[in-house]
C-alpha cells in the first residue's frame, strides 16, 4: 500500500494518508470488506510513525470510510464520501483573473484546497492565519543558529510564522506561542515561569546524516580514530557527546575537545580526527574553518512524532471522541 507522502507539506501527514486511502477507494483499488494494513505495517510502508497512521485511521473512521472490527482489523466500509454538491457551476469559479472579485478568488482557493488536498475551509483558514503572521510561534534554543534551524523546520511542516529566539538574548520573550526543547525546561522555570503553560516542549536528536559524514571522513583519511565533539564548555561538550554516541557507535568512538578560541580546535591533537562542532560554536567559525575537510556541523532535527503533534496543535486539526481501543499495532 505504498504511497508517496510530502513531509514538507503544510498538510499534516495523517491527512495525506487519509486522502491517499480515499483516492484508492474512489478508484476501486480498495473495495468494501478489504482490510487495511495494521498500524505497524502501514507505518513501515509509508515510512512514518505509528501515531500518524493511528490518526489517519481514526479520521477515516469518523468519515465513515473504514471500521475497526475485533479480530479483523480495520476494513473498508464502502465508497469514499462524495464532495458536497454545489448549487450551480457559477457558485465557485474555475479560474480567476485580475479583473475578478476578491470573493471569487477566495472561493477558488477554498475549492482547490478541498479538491486537491482534502483541506476543509476551517483548516485552510488556520493555514492562512499562520502564514499571515498574526500569531507568531517563538522557537527557543540556546544559540541563534540552532534556533533559526529549528524554526525553519517548524515553519516548513506547519506553515506557522515560526521565529527564532536565542537564550543568549537579554530581555523578555515576546508574546505568542512558544516551542522549546525539553533540555531547556529549567531555563524557562528560571527566566519565564509564567510562560510555561504556553510552551510546547519537543525532543530533538542529531541529524542522522552526521553518521555518513563522519564515516566518509574516516574512509577518505584511512583513519579509525575518534570523532571529536568541539565545544567551549565541558558540560555542554559532554551533553552533545552523549547525544552523538548512539548515532556513531558503529563508526567511531566519540570524545570531547574543549577550547575557548575557535582557532584552537584545529591545532589540538589528534589533528587528523574529524571535528564535530556544536551549533553555537559552528556559528563562530570563519568560512574557511567551516570548509575545512575535517569540520562537521552538528545539526539537530525535531523528533518526527513531536513535529507531527506540533503541526496538529498549531493547525487545529486534532480529532477527538473516537474509540481507538481496537486499533492495535
Amino acid at each position: 500500500m505504498r504511497t508517496r507522502l510530502d513531509p514538507e507539506s503544510a498538510v499534516p501527514l495523517y491527512h495525506q494518508v487519509v486522502r491517499a486511502v480515499e483516492y484508492r477507494i474512489a478508484t476501486g483499488d480498495l473495495r468494501a470488506g478489504d482490510r487495511l494494513p495494521s498500524l505497524r505495517e502501514a507505518a513501515e510502508d509509508w515510512g512514518i510513525n505509528l501515531h500518524t497512521v493511528r490518526k489517519a485511521y481514526i479520521n477515516l473512521a469518523t468519515r465513515g470510510a473504514v471500521e475497526t472490527r475485533p479480530g479483523a482489523g480495520t476494513v473498508i466500509l464502502g465508497c469514499a464520501p462524495a464532495p458536497e454538491p454545489r448549487e450551480s457551476a457559477a457558485d465557485t469559479p474555475r479560474s480567476w483573473t485580475p479583473d475578478g472579485s476578491i470573493d471569487d478568488y477566495v472561493s477558488l482557493m477554498v475549492q482547490e484546497a478541498a479538491e486537491r488536498w482534502g483541506v476543509t475551509p476551517f483548516e485552510l483558514g488556520r493555514l492562512v492565519r499562520a502564514r499571515g503572521g498574526r500569531d507568531p510561534v517563538w522557537v527557543v534554543e540556546c544559540s541563534e543558529i540552532q534556533a533559526r534551524d529549528l524554526a525553519e523546520q517548524v515553519r516548513r511542516r506547519t506553515g506557522a510564522d515560526a521565529r527564532a529566539w536565542s537564550l543568549e538574548r537579554p530581555g523578555s520573550l515576546p508574546a505568542g506561542r512558544v516551542v522549546a526543547t525539553h533540555f531547556h525546561y529549567g531555563d524557562f522555570r528560571r527566566r519565564w515561569p509564567d510562560r510555561l503553560p504556553e510552551v510546547q516542549f519537543v525532543a530533538i536528536r542529531p541529524d542522522p546524516s552526521i553518521r555518513d559524514r563522519v564515516r566518509d571522513r574516516l574512509v577518505s583519511t584511512a583513519e579509525r580514530g575518534p570523532a571529536l565533539v568541539c565545544e567551549r564548555e565541558p558540560a555542554m561538550a559532554a551533553n552533545v557527546a552523549a547525544d552523538l554516541a548512539p548515532l556513531l557507535e558503529a563508526v567511531a568512538p566519540v570524545e570531547t575537545l574543549v577550547c575557548r578560541e575557535p582557532s584552537a580546535f584545529f591545532t589540538a591533537p589528534p589533528v587528523d580526527a574529524p571535528r564535530l562542532f556544536s551549533p553555537r560554536v559552528w556559528a563562530e567559525l570563519s568560512d574557511s574553518a567551516r570548509q575545512d575537510p575535517q569540520s562537521i556541523e552538528i545539526r539537530y532535527v525535531i523528533d518526527e512524532t513531536d513535529l507531527e503533534e506540533l503541526a496538529e496543535t498549531l493547525l487545529g486539526t486534532m480529532e477527538s471522541g473516537v474509540d481507538v481501543a481496537g486499533m492495535t499495532p
